[in-house]
């Protein structure tokens, strides 16, 4: 089957022709001399222009070749206007109204098939036409015929259509006339059409039927159910002739629900503008207040930072004459003395420790964590942290185990002081917290290369409400099994995003818990400078 045949009437650059065939003739308008043979020869037509232009454009298509399927591509508020002069334009047929982006391939097989079926049929016409002709009925009979289909046609139609003498009395009315103005056929035969719909403003309305006498009016009019009730009506009336007599046809299709409709969608418009302004206000509300957060964390950041510093140099500095009067270089030292001293010192460390997670802390948030990246056996790096531990796991009775049945683990690229700083971290806590009972490493490789560290201990465990919160700062949820900053977690599971990974825990209470450390097989810097 051969492609369709467009007849293109726009501009050379109009931005739709590209999706339709490339080959078919353009021409700029109407006054193209061609224009009636590419009309005939065409399977469809596609037109461009105003409102004004496009319906000329539509109706001299019409005069050339009433089989062809016209297109208007109409573009954003013209397509609007294009409708509305469509309904005051009689005599154009079908005309199908389209945006630039529906025009394709497919809408023009379609016009194309529409104007194949008409021509079908209007050969189909033709030829009864001839058939009719021969057999040359008598001409009452066709002018018999012809009422009695005119009637039925009437009947059948879902738009009232009304017939009204010289003074506006109604000579016909229709079943949909009844149907929709609840006026039945003997009421208003007769009768004043004015009187029946009860326009408003009546005037208006008695001025289109006036206008009727010369020629075609249309017009939209508010009329008055039988029942009081209002609506919305489109009104074309036309002057005719029947039996020598001139009298006028009125049509009324009915827009109420088309009018409610669009009534609607503005108000929906109108609220959703509304609201846009409302939102729009809210993200500006919102952008100052994250502007504000962000300008107190990083106040709060310096303010840690600083505070840090400034405090770590006189608490080493008491760290330090604490140790040299324990070894006694200021002269002898009773057990009383000495026992209040280590627990000094004792004290003195732990404040240290916190200043220092505080000062780590702040560096994170600022973006000012020194990182070095390097190849780093995970295996090596867990038995270095557990012999660094190890006195302190003998002090607590606690037995270190690396878990024999854990698979090989590939070296992977990353930071070693970070990693150190996060399984020490979990290994100091799995001895602190459990409760002198076995502590477990295990050490795995990960599908993509990267590796999982696990430090598992027997513990009381953690409640699932508040596992969480663990990872929050300043939280400590055991406060009697042992001292803590509560930012050692927190601190932990910052660097693990910092360096790619991730830092969980499965825990049951009174099972104890297990923290997993992953690592990717190699750090993305992007992620150190923010990008």
């Amino acid at each position: 089957m051969p492609e369709p045949r467009a007849l293109v009437l726009a501009a050379g650059d109009a931005p739709w022709r590209s999706a339709i065939a490339a080959g078919d003739p353009v021409h700029p308008g109407i006054a193209n001399d061609g224009l009636a043979a590419e009309a005939t020869r065409a399977d469809a037509a596609f037109v461009d222009g105003s409102p004004r232009d496009a319906l000329a454009v539509a109706r001299r298509l019409r005069t050339l070749d009433p089989t062809l399927q016209t297109v208007i591509v109409a573009e954003g508020g013209k397509r609007t206007e294009v409708e509305r002069a469509l309904l005051f334009a009689p005599g154009l047929g079908e005309v199908w109204i389209v945006e630039p982006e529906q025009v394709d391939d497919d809408l023009l097989r379609r016009a194309a098939s529409v104007t194949a079926q008409r021509r079908r049929f209007r050969g189909t016409e033709k030829a009864v036409a001839r058939d009719l002709a021969r057999v040359e009925p008598r001409r009452a009979e066709r002018a018999l015929v012809s009422d009695a289909f005119l009637a039925a046609l009437l009947d059948m139609l879902p738009d009232p259509v009304v017939s009204l003498d010289d003074d506006g009395k109604v000579l016909s009315w229709n079943p949909a006339a009844e149907a929709t103005t609840g006026h039945g056929r003997a009421e208003a035969l007769g009768r004043p059409v004015a009187d029946l719909l009860r326009p408003e403003p009546r005037g208006d309305f008695e001025a289109l039927l006036e206008a009727a006498r010369r020629g075609a009016a249309r017009g939209e009019v508010t009329y008055r159910r039988r029942g009081g009730e209002a609506a919305v009506g489109e009104v074309a009336v036309v002057p005719v002739t029947a039996a020598g007599h001139s009298v006028r046809a009125l049509v009324l299709h009915d827009v109420t629900h088309l009018r409610e409709t669009q009534a609607e969608l503005e108000t929906q418009a109108a609220e959703l503008q509304s609201q846009a302004a409302e939102l729009e206000m809210v993200n500006v509300d919102l952008a100052e207040r994250s502007a504000d957060l962000e300008r107190a964390l990083a106040t709060r950041s310096r303010f840690y930072a600083a505070m840090s510093h400034e405090l770590r140099t006189p608490i080493n500095a008491v760290i330090g004459y604490t140790e040299l009067i324990l070894e006694g270089i200021f002269g002898p030292v009773d057990e009383r003395q000495r026992d209040a001293l280590q627990r000094s010192a004792r004290a003195a460390r732990h404040l240290l420790e916190l200043v220092n997670d505080v000062l780590d802390l702040a560096k994170i948030e600022a973006g000012r964590i020194e990182v070095e990246v390097e190849e780093v056996h995970p295996r090596a790096l867990i038995a270095e942290l557990m012999d660094t531990v190890r006195p302190m796991a003998e002090e607590n009775g606690v037995v270190l185990e690396m878990d024999p049945s854990s698979p090989p683990c590939l070296p992977v690229v990353t930071d070693p002081r970070r990693v150190r700083q996060i399984v020490l971290n979990l290994l100091s806590n799995a001895i602190k917290f459990g409760e002198g009972k076995p502590v477990a490493v295990a050490c795995r490789g990960l599908g993509d290369g990267g590796v999982e560290i696990g430090v598992a201990d027997q513990g009381r465990g953690i409640d699932p409400a508040e596992q969480a919160r663990i990872f929050e700062e300043f939280v400590q949820i055991d406060r009697e099994s042992g001292t803590g900053t509560g930012l050692g977690l927190p601190i932990s599971r910052r660097l693990a995003v910092l360096l790619g990974g991730t830092l969980t825990v499965e825990s049951t209470v009174g099972d104890g818990s297990t923290f997993r450390l992953c690592l990717p097989p190699k750090l993305d810097m992007r992620l150190i400078s923010g990008e």
